[in-house]
């Protein structure tokens, strides 16, 4: 559950959320995941990364993970295509790179380019390195 340090962070961070502060909101369901500050709670998890993506679209890659990792949920990659997109178009550049690995993944090359080339738009090196080669 965590020491003192991280049951204060986790209570602040579950204000901020219920303030509707959507990072607070991100940082309360990866908590909830991994029992930070707190019990480990998957479907409080996923609880907070839907009130995130609702908030703020560049918050939806954690839901995005979420639904592609199994936390809450069975696991969904097509249902993650849709947050990851919203985040994308927020200019999350992470958020572009993993809707360009789920894209390759699923044999869609020329869809995964669109989304690394948003993603370096967006400053995410990773993007940058993979439209260079």
């Amino acid at each position: 559950m965590g020491n003192a340090t991280s049951r204060s962070r986790f209570a602040r961070a579950t204000k901020a959320c219920n303030d509707d502060l959507a990072y607070a909101c991100s940082a309360l369901g990866r908590q909830h995941e991994i029992g930070l500050g707190t019990s480990k709670s998957r479907s409080l998890a996923l609880a907070s990364y839907e009130h995130a993506c609702r908030l703020d679209p560049y918050q939806c890659n954690n839901l995005a993970h979420a639904y592609r990792a199994g936390i809450g949920v069975d696991v969904d990659k097509t249902r993650s295509l849709d947050p990851i997109r919203k985040a994308c178009d927020a200019s999350n550049g992470v958020a572009c790179w993993n809707a360009a690995a789920v894209h390759e993944a699923e044999g869609r090359g020329p869809r995964a380019r669109e989304f690394i080339a948003k993603g370096c738009k967006a400053s995410d090196m990773q993007s940058c390195l993979a439209q260079s080669q």
